[in-house]
């Protein structure tokens, strides 16, 4: 299973490996596109308040400030991304591919190649990844809960839980950790995850994450 997005906990097998897609309402044809989508056997939805992991999300992006947004729900959430805007505009392509979007389309692009796009991202998407089904973390606020306790986590901490949850029982490597938090050099990172340890103890009562001598960290199984 894996943590749900938003304020409903964790998701189920089901809701996981469901065909869901977020179409930005900015989207030209947002209608066609969504009845295309709805034909071939996907779940729409038009709310950001109801994306789910694994959610594709087709997203109008016309300029830079449409990113910021999305990287944080891209990066925390599990959500693949396509974003539909000027494909001529180089260093908007760039910026939005850097941002941590799959893909960048022309505006232009028919239902039927848009549709392709999703497929293939889809299909990409099947290859899961164990993850802690114990864990509720919510972006929104960067929490986790385990059972009926919970706590706030940095945005730092909570992208290095939510990394070696989606691996668990194999160990991740720092370079991978460095990347996702932001971390700058081994100590600063040796000291994220010391924090992150110590509050997963204090919710747990247990050790769980480990210290891989030369590569990196491993969060073991829910005993």
């Amino acid at each position: 299973m894996t943590p749900m997005v938003g304020e409903h906990g964790v998701g189920n097998a089901k809701e996981r490996t469901s065909k869901t897609v977020f179409v930005d309402s900015k989207i030209n044809d947002t209608t066609r596109v969504s009845e295309y989508l709805e034909e071939d056997g996907w779940r729409v939805i038009s709310s950001i308040d109801a994306i789910v992991p694994c959610c594709i999300a087709l997203v109008s992006v016309m300029n830079r400030h449409d990113l910021p947004p999305w990287e944080r729900i891209m990066r925390f959430g599990e959500v693949r991304g396509i974003a539909v805007g000027n494909g001529a505009d180089t260093d908007l392509v760039i910026e939005a591919l850097s941002s941590g979007f799959d893909q960048f389309v022309d505006q232009a692009i028919s239902e039927r190649l848009l549709l392709a796009r999703v497929r293939s991202i889809g299909r990409r998407q099947a290859e899961s990844t164990k993850i802690e089904p114990g864990f509720v973390l919510n972006p929104k606020d960067l929490s986790l809960t385990v059972g009926d306790r919970s706590l706030t986590l940095s945005p730092s901490e909570f992208a290095i839980l939510l990394s070696l949850s989606q691996r668990v029982g194999s160990v991740v490597s720092k370079k991978i950790l460095t990347g996702v938090s932001g971390s700058k050099g081994s100590d600063s990172l040796d000291s994220l995850v010391r924090r992150v340890r110590s509050k997963l103890e204090d919710l747990e009562g247990i050790r769980r994450i480990r210290s891989i001598r030369g590569f990196g960290f491993i969060l073991d199984e829910h005993p």
